[in-house]
């Protein structure tokens, strides 16, 4: 993982601790809350207290809120946050991505904040690769990142959508169709 970042310009942040907690597959704590708090962590967040609703897996144009998106981390998904300027060739390329295999993965556009532009932050339950700018091996990266940790978290479920029009949930423009 390391080696497909450092050739792609990203590195690879590990938030284990970055709530005050430590929270492995096995631990037992409920982390629903409707209004969780981000201000003690860095962005986008990899962990932590989130709404007990997850967002649909799929692509969207309208970014997920972190409260819905931090639940699907913790089902073992990945998210990837484009940054406002990321070029629509890569957008492309990451969109190609996701359909070769799509389940648990959401791609959104960032928080304003949360990445800078053009970059792109990938992120699973408790880590996240920081892509500040973007080249061809990019996409390696967020592959091996993709493939090192996807379905690794505290609360691993079958690849299935809410179902739900939750308040500020948006709805993918591309849901994941094996998930019903």
């Amino acid at each position: 993982m390391q080696s497909a970042a450092a050739a792609a310009g990203c590195s690879v942040r590990a938030d284990a601790s970055a709530v005050g907690i430590h929270l492995g597959a096995s631990d037992q704590v409920n982390l629903h809350t409707d209004d969780p708090d981000y201000s003690k962590q860095a962005l986008p967040p990899t962990n932590g207290m989130h709404n007990p609703v997850w967002a649909n897996w799929g692509i969207y144009t309208t970014a997920i809120p972190y409260r819905f998106e931090v639940h699907n981390l913790e089902h073992g998904g990945i998210v990837i946050h484009l940054g406002s300027a990321v070029p629509d060739s890569l957008t492309k390329k990451l969109y190609a991505l996701w359909a070769s295999s799509p389940p648990f993965m959401l791609l959104t556009p960032a928080t304003a904040g949360d990445t800078p532009a053009p970059g792109i932050t990938t992120t699973s339950w408790q880590r996240a690769l920081l892509c500040p700018t973007t080249s061809a091996k990019t996409i390696t990266a967020i592959r091996t990142f993709r493939d090192a940790y996807r379905g690794r978290s505290r609360e691993a479920v079958p690849s299935a959508n809410a179902g739900t029009t939750a308040n500020n949930l948006p709805t993918p423009t591309i849901a994941e169709p094996a998930a019903g």
